[in-house]
């Protein structure tokens, strides 16, 4: 279990570090075609910052906007669950911002791909765009979600 809560600490110290201004999205051209969502402008010509709606439709999400309080992780489904540090996640539109309880501040917001069935954070940290956090299950109050990185994450509306 130790290696989950690692890495929430290294991603609360990495978001920490990277300030508390609001973070502007911008959409991005990829070659071939597509695009990506970053926290960094992009090459001149291949797109700009674009505007976060709240709200935004969920893609296979079932209603992810809002607080959700990361009150356990565990190595499968059914294992033992280790609460013995919970992380407050607040979804808004295409961004989300991340604070383990016991922090004094919650990092910056940071751009969110949804994709089928789960979503993507824009932070090595936490995967990146490339790794998706995979919804599992999820109905108005509960979630539990599969690590991009392995590993399962318990979660319940609202603050922690």
């Amino acid at each position: 279990m130790q290696p989950f809560r690692m890495f929430a600490g290294l991603a609360l110290a990495a978001c920490a570090m990277a300030g508390q201004a609001h973070a502007e999205v911008y959409k991005c051209s990829l070659p071939g075609g597509g695009s990506e969502y970053r926290d960094q402008p992009c090459s001149p010509g291949k797109g700009g910052a674009v505007q976060v709606k709240a709200g935004a439709a969920d893609s296979g999400g079932g209603g992810l906007n809002g607080d959700w309080c990361e009150y356990a992780v565990s190595i499968d489904e059914n294992s033992e669950k280790d609460a013995t540090t919970a992380a407050q996640w607040t979804f808004n539109g295409n961004q989300v911002k991340y604070k383990l309880k016991a922090a004094p501040m919650a990092g910056p917001w940071m751009p969110l791909k949804r994709v089928e069935g789960g979503f993507a954070v824009d932070h090595a940290l936490f995967g990146g765009v490339g790794r998706t956090w995979r919804i599992v299950r999820q109905n108005g109050r509960t979630m539990l979600v599969k690590g991009p990185l392995g590993g399962y994450y318990h979660f319940r509306r609202g603050a922690c």
